[in-house]
């Protein structure tokens, strides 16, 4: 009951998925240079060769392309492409022309000019696009969150949704492996059998100390579940790091669905002990019926036996039997010694 329900098996290959990952690290930025590179000589054969056109309409365009550069790539690709166009815009469209130097004063204040512009740009579109990146993340992990909590409602059972929890953050936000543990219960449930990266070591010090512990360079981060500043145990991820503020939201969502889970059974187990002393009781009325209607009549017919003239031996017997405890007790309208066997605390009631 206490392991996860994933087992991954393993086979025996080499995984080179990483080197795959270096390789495109790698090259993406050379990439990205060279076409910055390519798309200043495209802008000068352009201007200076095929289409004749004044400085200023050649500063613009050079502006237009490091803005879409810095918009696209970051500011490194487009701050090494303002410096491409500013050697290039001097020594192609700046007198004396075929020289990096400048004769006109005017002209130092255009080249300053296009070179701080150039490069205020590239900031606003790279501030920009982290905007606009953090947005679309932050997009995303509510979507997972949103996702995380309805696969919680799947379950009422406190042990069944241990269980299936580190499954469900697996699948929602892409880690590796996941786990969860209680204080008031032995077991670590995880994700997988296979890969116990997350030490119980770990697990247990963060739910008694209320800590979170997050190691970026492993990529692994255990945070306590919280119920307000009550902390009712913890849950750890690898293989991917999550945001802190998904995180904290995780851990809340997945304390308030242990908490939920565990007072529905006890409702429920309340209700089956209510509706169990219920049915007790129905059934306990019902016996009392039961046996007061033929009591009255007997004791009637005792009645009548004492009213008419009998001999002194019957009549003796007779008032004795009408003369008993128990019988008045049984056929009374409270019922008590029936109400004895509904609650045997109040003990044993001798019958003489």
């Amino acid at each position: 009951m206490g392991i996860g329900g994933i087992v991954v098996e393993e086979a025996k290959i080499v995984d080179v998925s990483y080197n795959r990952g270096v390789k495109r690290s790698f090259l993406e930025p050379v990439v990205q240079y060279i076409t910055a590179a390519a798309a200043v000589v495209v802008i000068v054969v352009t201007y200076h060769i095929v289409i004749k056109v004044n400085p200023t309409t050649v500063a613009l365009t050079f502006l237009l392309a490091i803005l879409v550069v810095s918009a696209n790539w970051g500011l490194r690709p487009a701050i090494f492409m303002a410096l491409a166009s500013t050697l290039g815009f001097n020594y192609f469209f700046l007198p004396p022309y075929g020289t990096l130097t400048i004769a006109d004063p005017q002209n130092w204040v255009a080249l300053f000019a296009f070179v701080v512009t150039a490069v205020l740009a590239s900031e606003l579109a790279e501030r920009a696009r982290r905007e606009a990146q953090g947005a679309i993340e932050r997009r995303a992990e509510t979507e997972r969150l949103y996702k995380f909590s309805q696969q919680l409602l799947s379950s009422d059972n406190v042990a069944e949704l241990l269980n299936v929890i580190p499954r469900f953050i697996v699948d929602c936000f892409g880690v590796e492996s996941a786990a969860v543990s209680l204080p008031n219960r032995p077991d670590v449930y995880r994700s997988s059998s296979i890969r116990n990266v997350l030490d119980v070591h770990d697990l247990q010090l963060v739910w008694s100390r209320g800590e979170p512990k997050i190691d970026s360079k492993d990529r692994v981060a255990v945070v306590p579940l919280r119920m307000g500043v009550r902390v009712v145990g913890s849950v750890g991820v690898s293989g991917s790091m999550l945001s802190r503020e998904t995180l904290e939201a995780l851990s809340s969502l997945i304390a308030i669905a242990v908490e939920r889970a565990g007072a529905v059974e006890k409702l429920s187990k309340a209700e089956a002990t209510r509706e169990s002393d219920q049915l007790r009781s129905v059934l306990l009325d019902s016996v009392t019926h039961e046996f007061r209607t033929p009591l009255t009549a007997i004791k009637a017919s005792v009645t009548s036996l004492l009213s008419t003239p009998l001999s002194v031996m019957v009549m003796a017997v007779t008032a004795e039997f009408a003369g008993t405890r128990w019988l008045a007790i049984l056929i009374s309208a409270d019922g008590e010694p029936l109400k004895e066997v509904e609650h045997p605390a109040t003990g044993r009631r001798s019958i003489p």
